[in-house]
């Protein structure tokens, strides 16, 4: 459970860069490698993720404390609402229970 964001600090530039093509981000790292593709070179959009590495990485933890953050908070929600209407489902059948 995590409530805190850990921020990447990269440029805002690259931070667009991997908004644009998050899908490709995890995959290059993954790859770890630069694929050759059918042209012989591997895709700009490779290139320039797998030279900003660490930039990558750091952006990757931001977005998965995000959905941390995002699944935490859902779950603490969950538990009050619930826990609200136990206690209301309680005072509601209090008086058919105490006559």
């Amino acid at each position: 459970m995590r409530l805190r964001v850990r921020r990447a600090k990269i440029s805002a530039e690259l931070r667009d860069k991997f908004r644009t093509i998050w899908e490709v981000v995890a995959l290059a790292l993954g790859l770890g490698v630069l694929p050759v593709g059918q042209t012989g070179m591997p895709s700009s959009v490779l290139r320039m993720v797998l030279f900003n590495q660490q930039p990558a990485i750091d952006w990757l933890r931001e977005k998965r404390d995000q959905e941390e953050r995002r699944e935490t908070l859902g779950y603490w929600s969950m538990l009050i609402l619930a826990a609200i209407a136990a206690i209301g489902a309680c005072i509601a059948a209090y008086p058919i229970v105490k006559g």
